[in-house]
C-alpha cells in the first residue's frame, strides 16, 4: 500500500478521484498489512510474476497460497494463472464479497443499492453477464 497509490473514482464523471486513505482501518485493526515472508512466498510471487501478473496480483497470490487465505480477484487472466499453477487456493470475486456482506449484514435494499451503485461508478466495476452471481447483482442495483 506504501508504493502504490489506490484511488477510487468520483460520483460523476467530473469528480476528482479520490485517493483512499487506508490508516483509519489500520490503525482499528480491520486491514492488516502484510509482506512476503520466507523463500517459499518469495519464489511463488517471482514464479506468479513470470507469468506476466502485476506485482500486486502475484504477491497478493503467494501470500494467500502459502498462509491457507483467500483471494478476491477479479483479473479473468490472473484467476487462469492461479488456478493452473496453484490449484488449492481459493479465489473469491468482488461481487461474491459483496453479496456475503449483503446477506450477513441484512442489509435494507436502498442501502445496498447505492453502495453497488457505488462500487459499479467509482470502482469503477462492470459486472460481466456470464458471471453466477449476475441476476442478483441486477436485482439489486435496479430501482424497483
Amino acid at each position: 500500500m506504501e508504493t502504490e497509490a489506490q484511488w477510487i473514482g468520483g460520483r460523476t464523471a467530473t469528480d476528482p478521484k479520490e485517493q483512499i486513505d487506508f490508516q483509519p482501518l489500520l490503525a482499528q485493526g480491520r486491514l492488516e498489512q502484510v509482506d512476503l515472508d520466507g523463500e517459499a512466498e518469495e519464489l511463488s510471487f517471482i514464479n506468479f510474476a513470470a507469468e506476466n501478473l502485476g506485482d500486486g496480483e502475484a504477491i497478493s497470490a503467494a501470500i494467500a497460497l502459502h498462509r491457507g487465505w483467500t483471494l478476491a480477484i477479479d483479473d479473468g487472466k490472473a484467476r487462469k494463472v492461479f488456478a493452473q499453477f496453484a490449484s488449492g487456493m481459493q479465489m473469491t470475486t468482488t461481487v461474491e464479497v459483496l453479496k456475503h456482506w449483503a446477506d450477513t449484514a441484512n442489509m435494507p435494499p436502498d442501502v445496498l443499492r447505492a453502495a453497488l451503485q457505488d462500487v459499479e461508478i467509482r470502482g469503477p466495476y462492470k459486472l460481466k453477464g456470464t458471471h453466477p452471481l449476475f441476476g442478483w447483482w441486477q436485482g439489486a442495483t435496479t430501482t424497483p
